[in-house]
């Protein structure tokens, strides 16, 4: 199953987009993450920009065994402030990512809209 993420056009987006979400396995998580980011092990989320689709901002791949320990809403975000080009390789990035993730969740944004499409 794929959900789709529509978010109600607000003050940091600036526009409403389109996130595609995938659960997937720990397994196949720890592929992907060794395929693309060269790191052999699972991580809670991976996040894909979309180029070709000005809609949609792109799509989020959620490890199911991780997501049942960590807080969904945080790891949303957490993926979003990566479709929106922030990453956390260097630690001083990683700083401003845990601010951002910070001040988004007590921001009062309003909750996404969420459909499951096969």
């Amino acid at each position: 199953d794929t959900l789709e993420f529509s978010s109600r056009k607000n003050k940091i987006l600036k526009k409403s987009y389109k996130i595609n979400i995938k659960i997937t396995s720990k397994y196949f998580i720890r592929v992907l993450n060794k395929k693309y980011r060269k790191l052999n092990n699972s991580t809670d989320i991976l996040s894909f920009t979309n180029e070709h689709n000005k809609d949609t901002l792109g799509d989020l791949l959620l490890c199911k065994e991780m997501i049942e320990i960590l807080h969904l809403n945080r790891i949303f975000i957490h993926g979003i402030l990566h479709l929106l080009g922030f990453d956390h390789i260097k630690q001083t990035d990683n700083k401003i990512m845990i601010l951002l993730e910070k001040k988004i969740g007590m921001s009062g944004i309003e909750p996404p809209t969420i459909t499951t499409s096969k």
